[in-house]
């Protein structure tokens, strides 16, 4: 992934939109895209946010010191459940706490949120004015949308500009493997960050 530091956190839809083998496969995509990274203090550091009715941390960047770290985090992760899917919460739980010092966010490093979804949300109005809040902070935002019926709309209020670089897209759950190594890529590369 290059010499370039970057502070990441991965944003996961768990409600119960999402059936439960799908979101292993999420689980799994994120996995697969750590991977590709150098974790360490002085390069990447991964984060976790989990949302439905509500948003959670599950995993801070002051966790993340190896790779070990932040693949046993991912195999605790439990679906939340819930009939609603809050994603401003999550991104505004990203914005406010996931890249502070104190949950071991650095100074002077790429911020990069990677929010995985079906594009369905509860408070889509909500969800936009987040987006564009932590965007204004100097957070980056990809939305990786998976399935048939993904809000193409909420995904482009989601993305950072351009879209098209920020947004990806799977057809299926089971597709996200297709697109791995191009997320890890866009995610390394610092021309657009």
């Amino acid at each position: 992934c290059g010499d370039t530091p970057a502070d990441i956190v991965f944003i996961l839809d768990s409600s119960n939109s999402i059936w439960t083998p799908n979101y292993r496969r999420q689980v799994e995509f994120i996995s697969d895209v750590v991977d590709e990274f150098q974790i360490s203090e002085d390069q990447m550091k991964v984060g976790i946010v989990t949302f439905s009715h509500r948003a959670r941390l599950a995993f801070s960047l002051e966790q993340s010191r190896s790779k070990e770290a932040v693949n046993e985090a991912l195999g605790n992760l439990e679906q939340d459940g819930g009939l609603v899917t809050y994603t401003s919460k999550a991104i505004e739980l990203m914005r406010k706490q996931c890249f502070t010092k104190r949950m071991g966010g650095r100074e002077n490093v790429t911020k990069i949120g990677i929010l995985i979804s079906d594009g369905q949300t509860t408070d889509p109005i909500a969800t936009a004015y987040q987006a564009h809040k932590a965007k204004m902070d100097g957070i980056h935002i990809f939305a990786v949308g998976v399935g048939s019926r993904i809000d193409m709309n909420v995904l482009k209020h989601i993305a950072s500009k351009p879209s098209k670089f920020y947004m990806v897209t799977a057809k299926g759950y089971e597709g996200l493997e297709h697109i791995r190594s191009l997320l890890a890529g866009k995610t390394c590369s610092g021309e657009s960050c």
